[in-house]
């Protein structure tokens, strides 16, 4: 996938791997226009476990911090498995 980065050097495009878990929540929260900060806010958890949930192994994270990110980004769980 490919989004478009505007605060990017160079060619400007973000590529994600949204074939993992946390790919699919990271390009879902970019395409919604959300920082990780804000995100972070809304969903009651750290910037950090935001980022760790998007770049680690997030089949690995409880399903409830995965289930609140899908309730915030407006997904539901089965479009993200």
């Amino acid at each position: 996938m490919e989004l478009k980065c505007t605060e990017c050097s160079g060619t400007g495009i973000i590529l994600i791997d949204d074939a993992t878990l946390g790919g699919k929540l990271r390009a879902i929260r970019m395409q919604q226009g959300i920082g990780v900060r804000e995100a972070a806010r809304r969903a009651g958890m750290s910037p950090t476990t935001i980022v760790n949930i998007e770049t680690k192994d997030a089949t690995k994270t409880a399903i409830e911090k995965i289930k609140t990110l899908a309730d915030l980004y407006g997904v539901s769980l089965n479009e993200l498995f």
